[in-house]
């Protein structure tokens, strides 16, 4: 019975784990937030309360877009799908990170959700973020002063501008820039 118990617990601390598929090895050492460098790995909730990393979409070009509650965030996400579609071919992810909800609070998966549903944002990921991933000065997370704020990062995951408000022109111009 001994040794019966023993395997058991040796085959469930090293025989029987799945292999993390997220684990996956990247061709940098090190990352920030800084333009021209390697975006870091942030894992949030979705609209659908799925776990959703940026690494996820590593090799296609990222818009990232931190959002809150605000007037002008709502007229940047009521561009979201169509922006989606328009470059679905290039492969395009659209993120929109909320940063908080219209009464100012840590937004949760249902907030997402109705985002998502009341803006029309149907294949587009919107995830439950928090000030805790802002830095003004991106040493220790993303540069956001102002809301809406946009990042744009390439195929490789190297972070290649910012817009800062809602600039529909400036946006377009930023995404054609990642392909």
């Amino acid at each position: 019975m001994y040794f019966f118990i023993l395997c058991l617990t040796f085959l469930s601390l090293f025989g029987c784990h799945k292999k993390d598929m997220t684990d996956t090895s990247y061709p940098w050492d090190e990352c920030s937030q800084q333009i021209g460098d390697n975006a870091c790995n942030f894992s949030l909730r979705d609209q659908n309360d799925q776990t959703v990393s940026l690494y996820d979409f590593y090799g296609q070009p990222v818009v990232i877009d931190f959002s809150t509650g605000c007037g002008f965030c709502g007229i940047a996400a009521s561009e979201v799908q169509m922006i989606q579609d328009k470059y679905a071919s290039e492969g395009l992810v659209y993120i929109t990170v909320m940063i908080e909800d219209h009464r100012g609070w840590k937004p949760d998966a249902a907030f997402c959700q109705e985002w998502a549903t009341v803006f029309g944002i149907y294949s587009a990921p919107v995830l439950a973020g928090g000030d805790s991933m802002l830095d003004p000065e991106a040493e220790s997370g993303w540069s956001v002063v102002a809301y809406p704020t946009f990042y744009f990062i390439d195929s490789d995951m190297i972070v290649q501008g910012q817009v800062i408000g809602f600039d529909p022109w400036e946006i377009d111009a930023q995404i054609n820039n990642l392909f």
